[in-house]
């Protein structure tokens, strides 16, 4: 059963790297339904990710990159592996997603991605963008929050006396700074309504 598996792995992953997207989708989906425990589940729901957005099926795309990422791996043997295949899928799709103006697709799969690890080199990047995101669709006291979040995790951080990582200060001082312009865009915004009221 095993061999037969990888097999039909391996001719649903050649499909779509000769962008026969639509079969690859067929075969892929198969291979799911009949190993839903084999080892490369994972890297298909990937392929299956990535099939969808390829061929301008956005929802498919978000809807499987979200199906991967709340996926609970307990009860297959490589949970590392599920790991890196869901921070893959995730950072590529949300980035995507993002750059192609559709914030609130992005926004979906950043959250699920803010929960796979409490680790702050891993979280506070994901919040950052889940950030970026509510400012762009002009929600802007729940960035706030966002940019808050690292903010005050850096402060957490240096009361224990360790000092973080550059990437870490780095990112603890563009939040800073993001933070502190939306106050500021807050501020001048009730004075001009203030000065047009009155």
């Amino acid at each position: 059963m095993g061999d037969r598996a990888l097999v039909d792995f391996k001719y649903a992953y050649t499909q779509f790297l000769q962008k026969e997207y639509s079969s690859a989708i067929t075969n892929l989906q198969s291979f799911i339904r009949g190993q839903p425990d084999h080892p490369l589940v994972a890297e298909a729901h990937f392929l299956l990710a990535n099939a969808h957005k390829r061929l301008g099926q956005q929802n498919q795309a978000l809807v499987e990159t979200l199906n991967l990422l709340r996926y609970q791996e307990e009860r297959v043997g490589d949970p590392l592996m599920w790991a890196y295949w869901k921070k893959r899928t995730g950072n590529q799709l949300a980035n995507e997603f993002y750059e192609q103006g559709d914030f609130a697709s992005a926004l979906r799969i950043y959250q699920a991605m803010a929960v796979l690890s409490d680790d702050p080199e891993w979280q506070w990047p994901v919040v950052y963008q889940i950030g970026l995101c509510f400012e762009r669709l002009r929600m802007v006291p729940k960035s706030i929050e966002a940019y808050q979040l690292i903010v005050n995790g850096s402060s957490e951080v240096a009361k224990t006396g360790r000092k973080l990582p550059t990437s870490l200060e780095d990112l603890r001082q563009q939040a800073q700074w993001r933070l502190e312009h939306l106050q500021w865009l807050g501020r001048t915004e009730a004075e001009v309504n203030s000065l047009l009221e009155g």
